[in-house]
């Protein structure tokens, strides 16, 4: 089990404020300015959600997920998923060197710092009223920090901590409620995952993409409302035509989807999904796409039923 013990805080933060608040929801003031894309999951809202009680059992019968959350549990002294409030990942770059992950959890501090400090690079400094820990994880240097009753912050770049360390106390400019990472408060109340990025031009590979090319800024979230799962998106493109085009290309896609629920030999749990995608609605508007796709709770229950029984199963409801 190599370097278990020091790692404990970057596993976590795969699984999943001026002051840190047991707030789950997305809150652009604990984002820096200049950030280029987030990821927040309210883990609270997920815990309680009814996808997380579809989804739970099937995980709890795989082994290596058990096995990383007993070992997550042990070591952080904190139980899964009660005292993990929140994740949020951000970055002002697309790369994993400048990328943060800030989260809301119940651990043992005391008793990571113990584990962190046998790490062969295990350092420690002062940044203002915070400590910033050093430790090594497979040939690759993570900081983290502590700030508040439960906030944890985590990162291959040191002065990236220490600017969400200032962030956090206040000292320096957080992200613009009005900038394009927040979709407003239709894309970010009461979801349990919501992803943005902007200036997409930046990531790695994206010269080679005439998708990404076409598309400026965009925002997709992930909720439940009423007996629906909803995933909603918006993007925003070069120009009112490439919006019209992505529209007509989803709307294709779902047409084609609609021949796939009827073909009976597609696999039951495939044909199901493409059942369901009857209720997405694609709409275009100037240069914005938008996409809002309700799937009821029992769908999702048939889907994943349906997954799990064996491959000969063929027979699925088309009811979305």
């Amino acid at each position: 089990m190599r370097f278990a013990r020091s790692i404990a805080l970057s596993l976590l933060a795969i699984l999943t404020l001026s002051s840190f608040t047991r707030a789950s929801g997305f809150d652009p003031r604990q984002v820096p300015a200049g950030t280029q894309w987030v990821l927040h999951i309210d883990a609270d809202a997920v815990a309680k959600s009814t996808l997380w009680e579809i989804a739970e059992p099937m995980l709890s019968e795989k082994a290596d997920y058990v096995t990383k959350v007993e070992e997550i549990e042990r070591i952080m002294g904190m139980k899964f998923p009660k005292d993990l409030h929140s994740v949020t990942l951000y970055g002002n770059a697309f790369d994993e060197k400048n990328a943060v992950a800030v989260l809301h959890a119940d651990v043992d501090r005391p008793r990571v710092k113990t584990l962190l400090s046998v790490n062969p690079a295990y350092a420690a400094s002062a940044h203002g009223q915070h400590e910033v820990l050093t430790w090594e994880d497979k040939g690759k240097t993570l900081f983290g920090a502590f700030h508040g009753t439960d906030g944890i912050i985590v990162s291959q770049s040191k002065s990236a901590v220490e600017n969400a360390l200032d962030l956090l106390d206040g000292k320096s400019k957080a992200l613009s409620t009005e900038s394009t990472l927040t979709g407003g408060k239709d894309a970010t109340a009461g979801v349990l995952l919501y992803i943005a990025a902007e200036a997409l031009a930046n990531m790695q590979g994206a010269a080679k993409s005439p998708v990404v090319k076409q598309i400026e800024n965009a925002w997709i979230s992930l909720g439940e409302q009423d007996k629906d799962i909803v995933f909603r998106s918006n993007v925003v493109t070069v120009t009112p035509d490439t919006a019209t085009q992505f529209k007509d290309l989803l709307q294709g896609f779902k047409a084609g989807a609609q021949l796939r629920a009827e073909d009976t030999t597609v696999a039951a749990h495939e044909r199901a999904i493409a059942a369901a995608l009857s209720r997405a609605t694609v709409k275009a508007d100037g240069k914005v796409m938008s996409i809002e796709w309700p799937i009821s709770t029992e769908k999702v229950r048939e889907i994943f039923r349906l997954r799990a029984a064996p491959a000969t199963t063929t027979q699925a409801e088309t009811n979305p």
